[in-house]
């Protein structure tokens, strides 16, 4: 069974290794829980993990946060999404996206918004 759900403050260590993956330079799940804590969920920022019925930690994670903009209205803007590379190919990351949007707050219609960078 597949469970996806919002991680809350006090359990962003659940989500930092499959964050690691896309995040490497914050080095370890500790610098990046400490990162996510103090300086990004103060500024809305909040993280949707997939877990799956054998795993304690998320499969996969999609970090957003709900804004208002003049171009897009109220929408969730998609900062980070990745998956562990042994988990990929089974649409997890989609999951996170639909329960993103399903658990908003805002007002309806919704827009989800990706920041996409290319290396």
């Amino acid at each position: 069974m597949i469970d996806v759900r919002e991680i809350l403050d006090g359990s962003t260590e659940l989500a930092a290794e499959a964050m690691l993956v896309l995040r490497p330079r914050w080095g370890t799940p500790a610098e990046l829980v400490d990162v996510i804590d103090t300086h990004l969920r103060p500024v809305g920022y909040r993280l949707v993990g997939v877990f799956l019925d054998d795993e304690v930690r998320a499969v996969a994670v999609a970090g957003l946060r709900e804004v208002s903009a003049l171009a897009w209205g109220n929408c969730l803007y998609v900062d980070d999404v990745s998956t562990l590379p042994v988990k990929r190919g089974a649409a997890r990351a989609g999951g996170a996206f639909r329960r993103a949007g399903r658990s908003s707050t805002l007002v309806s219609p919704l827009s989800i918004q990706c920041r996409l960078w290319c290396a």
